[in-house]
């Protein structure tokens, strides 16, 4: 039986708008859901509505009638798709549902050693995938929408490819974080066109273990380094893949994968605190984000290490969870668009909150 965490809210506003769907009215519009899923590692996906407030705990299994009975590692939607990897090692799935209901259409067994899945269009879905104990050993592979169990063309990357990124520019961006005995620190760049590796980033920093995308396709990728070196923020310019590099001086003391968003031309990420970055920035910002001080919230947010962020791109508003410790629950907070906190809600909801996947 799963375990169950509260969830804590912080709302700036409510919006009240009715829904047309009939079949599930508290849950979606007539034109699907608005709003945000919470991808919960632990194996559940909760939905939290924009236009209402409010938020269903487990959606897939309120729709299915059933759990995902797996972790979840990854989720993407494209379209009317959306695809979920499920379960590690040498006992994955991947699940097919519609992205407008979340009903399942089906699922593939027999995958091993994905780290991540993103769906490109409504031809083909991408997976990164790591073969054990040997050098450049990464793969990516792009799996047929139709038929998931269909391999289209396989490309080798890096040391243990573990993020991907996609730019509407037809782009994709394969982090390789490598590993103890094969190191590798680079960032290589695919024309999904051509389904070609066109150019291998050297971050000039350690570890990568985030990435994200600019208003203007810059990627931005977060890098954890080894021990208090090598780490910080690589920017990588979209037309030239010039690396500006941004170091963190006593190395990064954030908590892992999940810590970096993007808001448009300002990214968000996580090192001692939260912190907010321009676009076109030289250098790394001093003062954090969501202080007591500037935005009077109670408690000083500032100093809180999230697991999780996210910027919804419907509302502005930032989503930030936070693993409890010594018995306290897992959290997630929501600020508005000016970093502001109103009123808090306790809602049950499932354990270990890993990614937030905006939708509209």
């Amino acid at each position: 039986m799963k375990k169950v965490f509260q969830i804590s809210l912080i709302i700036a506003s409510v919006i009240a708008l009715s829904s047309c769907n009939k079949e599930y009215e508290d849950i979606t519009s007539d034109k699907g859901f608005i709003g945000v899923f919470v991808r919960n590692q632990a194996g559940s996906i909760s939905y939290y509505s924009e236009t209402k407030n409010t938020i269903t705990s487990d959606i897939y299994s309120t729709v299915n009638g059933t759990d995902l009975g797996d972790q979840l590692i990854a989720f993407s939607i494209s379209g009317e798709k959306g695809f979920l990897l499920k379960g590690d090692g040498n006992n994955q799935k991947i699940e097919t549902v519609n992205s407008k209901t979340l009903k399942s259409e089906g699922e593939q067994s027999g995958f091993s050693n994905f780290t991540d899945l993103m769906a490109v269009s409504d031809t083909f879905v991408m997976v990164t995938q790591v073969a054990l104990g040997s050098e450049n050993s990464g793969s990516v592979i792009f799996l047929d929408s139709k038929n998931i169990s269909k391999a289209l063309d396989t490309l080798k990357v890096g040391n243990n490819p573990t993020r991907l990124a996609y730019s509407r520019g037809k782009k994709v961006y394969v982090a390789n974080t490598g590993s103890e005995s094969y190191p590798d620190s680079t960032v290589m760049v695919i024309d999904i066109d051509t389904k070609t590796v066109i150019d291998t980033v050297d971050l000039k920093l350690k570890k990568p273990i985030d990435m994200v995308l600019d208003a203007y396709q810059n990627l931005w990728v977060l890098c954890a380094g080894e021990g208090t070196q090598n780490a910080g923020l690589a920017r990588i310019s979209y037309g030239t893949h010039k690396v500006t590099v941004f170091s963190f001086e006593n190395g990064y003391l954030g908590e892992g994968r999940g810590g970096l968003s993007s808001g448009g031309g300002t990214i968000y990420f996580v090192n001692d605190g939260m912190y907010a970055i321009a676009f076109d920035a030289m250098v790394l910002p001093t003062k954090k984000f969501f202080t007591k001080e500037d935005y009077g919230n109670e408690p000083d947010y500032s100093n809180e290490k999230f697991n999780t962020i996210g910027v919804s791109p419907n509302t502005g508003r930032f989503f930030c969870a936070k693993d409890g410790v010594d018995g306290a629950k897992d959290s997630v907070y929501i600020f508005d668009r000016y970093g502001f906190i109103s009123s808090k809600e306790e809602i049950g909801m499932d354990m270990n909150p890993r990614q937030f996947v905006f939708v509209r």
